[in-house]
């Protein structure tokens, strides 16, 4: 018997890195794990790791109506969230007279502090609030 038997969990950039071995973790502890992430190959390489432990959905978290699919989606699929990982985030170096405001502004809308959470996050973290509303904690 696992720790996480019978729990639902969203993992935003659930697929490379961090979020991709917490969703593993929570496998073997028994959740059912829906992992989220924008690029094409490592939505792939998840679903084939993950196996049939996890929901694999295309998402872009920085993206407010993307958000909002995610969640309608879940919602036909799940009847309940008992955890959310927001995980998703971007890193693109280049030196400073390379950059410009538009790679700025994706690494900024993706990644943000959690003390500055983003529009896509904070809509995540009030629907999924509103699905647990006696023991949510999202911040």
């Amino acid at each position: 018997m696992g720790k996480l038997d019978n729990k639902i969990a969203v993992i935003t950039g659930g697929t490379s890195g961090i979020g991709l071995a917490t969703a593993q973790l929570f496998i073997e502890e028994g959740a059912k794990v829906i992992v989220t992430g924008r690029n094409p190959e490592t939505l792939n390489q998840a679903k084939t790791i993950l196996g049939s432990g996890a929901d694999v959905i295309a998402a872009d978290t920085s993206d407010l109506k993307a958000v909002e699919q995610l969640f309608k989606t879940i919602a036909e699929r799940y009847k309940k969230i008992d955890a959310l990982f927001v995980n998703a985030g971007i890193a693109k170096f280049a030196p400073l007279a390379q950059s410009t405001p538009e790679i700025f502004d994706e690494q900024f809308n993706v990644t943000r502090s959690p003390s500055s959470i983003s529009t896509g996050t904070r809509s995540m973290c009030i629907r999924w609030r509103a699905s647990r509303p006696s023991s949510a904690i999202c911040g």
